[in-house]
């Protein structure tokens, strides 16, 4: 067991157990200003579509960086009347949701951490979120508790030359909320470029967030991906960066009452 820091702010720590490709990053609140962090350039910009799909998303946004989020109440689980919005960022660090924006740069580069929540700092509003880290050089996801109010979220840069024939296999982490509870994961998914099917699993990694293994079975279309209406566990989300070299999205599997978010890396 890790020590933790004392959290004087707050009645109670909340411990998040990060896995090895997760690492944690200080949350500014829109309260507290902007999201900073230097501007990482993508390996393959291309062009993106003007105008991402996702599940019901159906807003229009601008930026280098696109993608999916989900802003839920604390605790509350995704479903179909939560609306998937599009994101879009001209940072790859920079979250912007909802009229709010959040840094999303990490602040450790790998390894597992355990952390707490942070009230305030030099006057700030601040939290501790789950964001992956550097080894996703193309994309962002991760899991954000701002006041009252979950993000669950996906962007990066849109594979502008998707593969068209053969398979590949990607390896990665996810980072998931069950009642108001934090944990972390693993994924792993096959795509089949020329059946235009994603097929993969999420596995916990985590005590305090237990779980039977998720599976998701979705439909490729373009560079994008989503699971069919009805299904057990719905999915989204988009390939990223140079042949479709990472994956991203969201996923919401209402029996277990779990929420969250992933990423993976082709093998």
């Amino acid at each position: 067991m890790n020590n933790h820091p004392t959290n004087r702010g707050a009645p109670m720590q909340t411990n998040i157990r990060l896995s090895l490709s997760l690492s944690t990053a200080l949350l500014l609140s829109a309260c507290g200003g902007g999201g900073g962090g230097d501007n990482n350039p993508p390996l393959d910009p291309g062009t993106p579509p003007a105008n991402i799909p996702g599940n019901n998303a159906g807003n229009s946004v601008s930026g280098l960086y696109r993608g999916t989020a989900v802003v839920v109440r604390s605790g509350s689980t995704i479903n179909s009347s939560h609306r998937t919005l599009n994101i879009g960022s001209d940072n790859l660090n920079t979250l912007n949701v909802n009229g709010k924006q959040f840094n999303l740069r990490p602040v450790n580069e790998n390894g597992s951490i355990t952390t707490t929540n942070i009230r305030s700092r030099n006057g700030k509003s601040y939290e501790i979120f789950v964001v992956s880290n550097f080894d996703y050089q193309n994309s962002r996801y991760g899991y954000i508790k701002s006041g009252d109010e979950d993000y669950i979220f996906s962007q990066g840069t849109p594979t502008a030359n998707m593969p068209t024939g053969g398979s590949a296999q990607y390896a990665g982490q996810a980072a998931f909320v069950r009642n108001g509870e934090a944990g972390t994961g693993d994924s792993r998914f096959t795509a089949d470029f020329a059946a235009k099917t994603l097929n993969g699993t999420i596995t916990s990694t985590d005590n305090s967030v237990t779980f039977t293994p998720v599976t998701i079975n979705a439909t490729i279309s373009g560079n994008s991906f989503a699971t069919a209406n009805g299904a057990a566990v719905s999915s989204g989300g988009h390939f990223y960066g140079d042949n479709a070299r990472e994956l991203g999205g969201l996923f919401s599997d209402t029996v277990q009452r779990l929420s969250g978010s992933f990423g993976a890396i082709r093998q």
